[in-house]
């Protein structure tokens, strides 16, 4: 596809040209007028570019790979014992689908706005005007404003390459204006150079100017490469450019090449005793070269449903939209020929999921997360989860903080991504690490713990080497003390399977922008008995930490004071009193003076 934006200094022009590889077909928005001021041309330079961007290259309107079809259950579209129907090649031109394809004697024509041609009655008419004998491998190209073929100007729109059915040593080419009825244009010099001179199909792809290739069947089982500069005048420039068989192949039949963005992608047939069993897909950079698909075939008469389980062969693959349909050719075992089709199996994103750059452990529930989609249409979405099940779609992006679930033990994050067409993935990506907030304990009296948050646990005894734990809650079980709100991150839980008596000293560090109540007023809360127990023992102002004194361990908080009228964490600070009589009280107390106030001014005016 190809767009171009032209401005006259006098005469002001704007064209959108857009070409595809299903021959030359493209559309062109024109907007014309006299000389306007320079804000007139900045705006059509704007709306230029805008068509630019809707008119974007076919890869990025591929919402999947190349590899990847899904059989229509609705196929075969036409054929069966009414008409041998083979070979198709379909051209869109604005909503309106044409296809022609080959009866075994002639080709056929036929058109639609439905992309399976629902409606249309076949056999389709037989198309009049071509020279040679039994004209049935057409290949249809497409440009509203007409063809140059040979240095001669032909008003087209559609351009036909086809063979004699007969002898397949000559290929011709012809133009028409509806695709019915043909004009010969004449006969292709240069090609028929290998293989005893037979081609059974000549696949043409323009690329604008005096870029012309094309792709030959030459029934000897290889694919030839041919240059043109004006359509009519032909050079062969390689042989057998598939090369080397793939497992499934045995050799290469009936070619369609289409260009996706710089990208050239062929389509083809192979497999079995005659080539004809399977349908493959390879790839170029330059048009040439080409390297073949590891996911082949595509699709091939192995498990094939009853209508093409003999053969599956003759692709033909346009793009529509923001999506691509491909036409093909299938014949069953009782030898009948028909037409299906097949469209992209849409695919989920390609995905991962590391957390902390894949430590093993950790010995906090905050961690990073790095994320990684890849799609062709792009990733717009992601859900991550500490399940396996997903509930909240976010914005997508490459890196996450990320809150693990408490306790000790291994931990589960688990990621979901959308492309931009909907397509997500049903099974998650995942990424596991250990959570290990235990801290070595030795034995003895007076035994310190320090943790890397700088907290300090000092125990009176220790009967024998043990462990602690102390994880950092970010939602905290319990509501905060009466009159206090609980600290940001000052939430934590201890544990220890230490055998201990006496006294456990807890030291812990807070932020001291995250006080209002003052630091002095601080105090250190211990969860027993199914309430907060104040164990503070002193505050540090000068090193910000609190320090309090328990016997026992379970959910700890540093609590900062609320003043009155305000509130945290949903609790809010009373009095106590009625708080309704009070205002009562306040309203009689202050009606009198308003009243005498009232008086004396009217006695001033009197």
């Amino acid at each position: 596809m190809k767009n171009s934006c032209e401005e006259a200094e006098g005469i002001t022009d704007v064209s959108i040209l857009k070409f595809t590889d299903s021959g030359k077909l493209f559309t062109v928005w024109r907007f014309s007028g006299v000389k306007r001021p320079i804000a007139y041309r900045q705006l059509l330079s704007c709306l230029c570019l805008l068509m630019s961007l809707i008119l974007l290259p076919l890869s990025l309107a591929q919402a999947n790979d190349f590899t990847a079809w899904t059989d229509s259950i609705s196929n075969p579209l036409f054929g069966g014992a009414v008409d041998k129907a083979y070979y198709p090649c379909v051209i869109k031109v604005g909503s309106v689908y044409h296809i022609w394809y080959g009866d075994g004697s002639h080709t056929r024509h036929a058109n639609s706005i439905n992309f399976d041609f629902s409606g249309v009655t076949f056999p389709a008419p037989i198309v009049t005007g071509l020279s040679a004998a039994g004209p049935y491998h057409p290949r249809v190209l497409y440009n509203a404003s007409g063809w140059n073929i040979g240095g001669t100007p032909y008003a087209g729109p559609f351009l036909m390459y086809y063979t004699d059915g007969t002898t397949w040593t000559s290929t011709r080419v012809a133009h028409s204006a509806d695709g019915n009825s043909w004009t010969d244009i004449g006969l292709c010099n240069g090609v028929h150079l290998y293989s005893g001179g037979v081609i059974y199909n000549f696949d043409v792809l323009y690329e604008g100017g005096t870029t012309w290739k094309a792709y030959a069947d030459n029934g000897g089982g290889q694919i030839e490469y041919y240059i043109s500069t004006d359509g009519i005048n032909w050079t062969g420039t390689a042989h057998n450019i598939l090369g080397t068989l793939q497992a499934w192949e045995t050799w290469f039949t009936s070619p369609h090449v289409i260009k996706s963005g710089s990208q050239y992608v062929m389509y083809y047939g192979s497999g079995g005793a005659g080539s004809n069993q399977g349908i493959g897909v390879a790839f170029s950079t330059d048009g040439q070269n080409f390297a073949k698909s590891s996911s082949n075939p595509i699709f091939s008469t192995s498990g094939a449903p009853s209508w093409r389980n003999d053969r599956t062969y003759t692709p033909y693959v346009i793009p529509d939209g923001t999506s691509w349909i491909m036409y093909y050719t299938g014949r069953s075992t009782a030898g009948v020929y028909s037409v299906g089709y097949a469209l992209p199996t849409q695919l989920p994103p390609a995905g991962s999921i590391t957390i902390n750059s894949g430590d093993v452990s950790t010995n906090s529930t905050a961690v990073t997360l790095a994320l990684s989609c890849s799609d062709s249409s792009g990733c717009s979405q992601m859900c991550l989860s500490n399940t396996s099940g997903c509930s909240s779609w976010e914005s997508y992006s490459s890196t996450k903080a990320w809150t693990l679930t408490s306790g000790a033990g291994t931990k589960t994050v688990y990621a979901w991504f959308n492309n931009s067409v909907g397509n997500a993935n049903t099974s998650p990506f995942s990424d596991s690490i250990v959570l290990d907030t235990s801290i070595p304990t030795p034995g003895g009296a007076n035994v310190t713990v320090t943790f890397p948050n700088g907290a300090t646990i000092t125990y009176d005894n220790i009967a024998s080497n043990c462990s602690t734990n102390l994880i950092v809650v970010a939602t905290p079980d319990h509501n905060p003390p009466s009159k206090f709100r609980l600290i940001r991150g000052a939430y934590f839980d201890i544990a220890t399977n230490c055998s201990y008596s006496g006294n456990i000293t807890i030291t812990m560090p807070y932020d001291p922008t995250d006080v209002q109540g003052g630091e002095n007023k601080l105090k250190l809360f211990h969860w027993k008995n199914n309430g907060w127990k104040d164990c503070t023992v002193s505050v540090n102002t000068a090193s910000n930490t609190i320090t309090g004194r328990v016997t026992s361990l379970s959910p700890f908080g540093i609590g900062d004071p609320i003043s009155s009228g305000s509130s945290g964490s949903g609790s809010t600070y009373s009095t106590g009193a009625n708080e309704n009589m009070i205002a009562l009280i306040a309203v009689l107390a202050i009606l009198p003076g308003v009243f005498i106030l009232r008086k004396n001014r009217w006695h001033g005016k009197a």
